[in-house]
């Protein structure tokens, strides 16, 4: 080994060290929101009536959850009947996921809270503060239900 590549060597190894000293030493911190594998975007794949027993493919339609930190934002580029985006707060204890303070994603409007459920309704949202079952929730896959339906979800 000559003299240059010796060189090149330690100024590696003094960054790698330099880089473990500072993260160990708490000089950087790195944010998580605690929710694990629930942070995400998630596609959904199908929705299941409990009631009614019959399920809806969803593979080839566009509907999307995303989940960071402590927010949820409902997406669908297709919807044109009701609005494409809305953000919710939601809160997670056990296995609980509840939906709060769903706003309509317009930030030239002021972003108005949703008061109309049926804007909701085709991302299987039916009620405005909404509490969701979760009883599937891998890195891969998320199955949430409420008493009436069942909603399963890929990750993307």
């Amino acid at each position: 080994m000559n003299m240059k590549q010796l060189k090149s060597h330690i100024k590696t190894l003094m960054a790698i060290a330099t880089c473990m000293v500072v993260t160990s030493c708490g000089w950087v911190e790195f944010e998580t929101s605690g929710n694990g594998h629930l942070d995400g975007y998630w596609h959904m794949t199908s929705v299941d009536s409990l009631d009614s027993g019959v399920t809806r493919d969803m593979h080839e339609e566009r509907v999307f959850w995303s989940v960071q930190g402590s927010l949820l934002i409902v997406y669908s580029p297709d919807f044109t009947n009701t609005p494409q985006r809305i953000v919710c707060q939601f809160t997670r204890e056990n296995k609980q996921l509840t939906i709060i303070e769903p706003h309509i994603f317009d930030r030239a409007g002021g972003d108005p809270l949703v008061e109309d459920i049926e804007q909701l309704r085709p991302f299987g949202i039916n009620k405005l503060d909404e509490r969701f079952k979760i009883t599937t929730l891998t890195s891969n896959h998320l199955t949430i239900e409420t008493e009436a339906l069942r909603l399963n979800f890929r990750k993307m």
